[in-house]
């Protein structure tokens, strides 16, 4: 069984109990892929398989020993997270903790506790941008006098393309010489933003998103979402299993009636109505930047369906598989649109979300492309 929640990703769960079953666990490894697709999940499983009391046959962890409990909780004396945290004022060079606030250090705390709720939050503290060099020779002090339980020491490291040179080339040294028993895991967004030096020490196990249908099917069997509304979150979550946990406590039917409002703005050449949108998804963007990026998805997604209904495509094969009638309507209404550029255009704007860019100047160009292209769509010109 699994001692944390974990969305797909069966493969490499296979994978790595074989290398307990084998007697084959090598000194680090490198889990590889974007935040979300379940690199804590896979690294807090394989370090409860390696310490569980009673596993089972295939070597999983039995979830019910003091070893599975304690990992469960983040309290196991054997595994040791190392993460971005704050600088602090005057840090220590042994004690990455010692020079935080009051305040950070209740950060930290907080970010730990999320992390035993749901591994999918991965370790993320406020105001952190760098793996301090003092955590790593804390690391090591604490490696080489551990005074913890029977079995393997293992070092979930979070977020490894945030080291900076310092904290890699100490991490590289006790990568040279690792103790005995002690097996690494570093969670990194992209393989190739680790220094060469840290690669070359490690094996790389690629972590790629789960599926659609592993997304909709697990929504179905732990959450109880029908099928159709399972669907319609794992596509707009990109594998990204954070983004889907937003989507269950969010209200995405009130989301679903604005993109049809947005539409009929579009469509009707409601200006005025257009311009107030603007203006209140800026006043979104600065509470919730996700939800609008998630507006903004939607957006996108409606021009893809409705490229798919104009080629001819399933109803099956649409995302907003709830909007048939309406979709069918727009295609019917504006035949001659180039999907191409105004899905470019859209793809564009969510980018530069991210960026250092105007909001509302960027978002009421999105708003005057699709008009204009729909004026044209319709007129034949």
């Amino acid at each position: 069984m699994q001692i944390v929640e974990q969305v797909g990703q069966e493969r490499i769960s296979r994978q790595l109990l074989t290398l307990i079953k084998h007697q084959r666990v090598g000194n680090a490894y490198i889990l590889s892929g974007p935040l979300g697709s379940g690199t804590m999940s896979l690294a807090l499983n394989f370090a409860a398989a390696l310490n569980c009391k009673h596993p089972g046959p295939d070597h999983s962890p039995c979830g019910t020993c003091d070893s599975c409990v304690k990992i469960k909780r983040n309290s196991h004396p054997n595994i040791h997270f190392i993460f971005p945290s704050p600088a602090g004022k005057n840090p220590k060079d042994d004690d990455p903790f010692a020079a935080l606030s009051e305040q950070e250090f209740g950060m930290v705390q907080d970010a730990m506790e999320r992390l035993s709720e749901d591994p999918y939050q991965g370790i993320e503290v406020e105001s952190a941008t760098t793996i301090l060099i003092s955590m790593i020779r804390k690391l090591r002090k604490d490696l080489m006098f551990s005074a913890g339980e029977e079995g393997w020491q293992v070092v979930i490291l979070y977020r490894g393309e945030m080291l900076n040179d310092s904290s890699s080339n100490a991490l590289l040294k006790i990568l040279e010489e690792p103790p005995g028993k002690t097996v690494f895991l570093i969670l990194a967004d992209k393989y190739n933003t680790l220094l060469p030096t840290i690669r070359s020490r490690c094996q790389n196990i690629p972590v790629n998103p789960p599926s659609v249908e592993e997304i909709t099917q697990w929504l179905v069997d732990c959450y109880g979402v029908d099928r159709e509304t399972a669907a319609y979150y794992a596509h707009f979550s990109h594998g990204d299993i954070r983004r889907v946990k937003e989507f269950l406590s969010s209200d995405m039917k009130a989301e679903s009636e604005e993109l049809k409002q947005f539409w009929r703005y579009l469509m009707s050449g409601n200006m005025a109505a257009l311009t107030q949108w603007v203006e209140d998804s800026h006043k979104q963007f600065k509470k919730d930047k996700e939800a609008v990026r998630r507006k903004l998805r939607q957006i996108l997604f409606w021009l893809r369906d409705a490229q798919l209904i104009r080629e001819g495509g399933s109803p099956v094969h649409l995302i907003h598989s709830g909007f048939v009638e309406e979709l069918t309507r727009f295609v019917a209404y504006f035949p001659a649109i180039d999907y191409l550029k105004i899905i470019r255009e859209t793809e564009r704007v969510i980018e530069l979300t991210g960026k250092n860019v105007y909001f509302p100047a960027l978002i009421g160009h999105l708003c005057l492309s699709l008009t204009e292209e729909l004026a044209h769509a319709r007129s034949g010109t």
